[in-house]
């Protein structure tokens, strides 16, 4: 059973989620530099199985890779923006 491995890198920033780096198994490399204002960093992994019964990609999201000591800020932002994207 074949399996497609794509990573998305996403920044949590005043202004909501932006994507980051986009890295996949079939060769893409796409490198995005962090934004200056970025407060939280988390790495979406989608997994798609190419024979899956029902064709549904899995999702993971990491650990914070970064984060500023403003434990706060960060909630307040995820209250308002929600968690980290899963969709690549």
């Amino acid at each position: 059973m074949g399996k497609i491995r794509e990573r998305r890198t996403w920044h949590l920033t005043p202004n909501g989620w932006e994507a980051g780096s986009l890295h996949e198994d079939i060769g893409i490399s796409i490198q995005i530099k962090p934004p200056a204002n970025r407060v939280l960093t988390q790495t979406c992994l989608k997994v798609t199985y190419e024979y899956h019964r029902d064709g549904c990609p899995y999702y993971e999201v990491s650990q914070p890779e970064f984060q500023i000591q403003d434990k706060e800020l960060i909630q307040k932002l995820i209250a308002k923006y929600g968690d980290c994207p899963e969709e690549i």
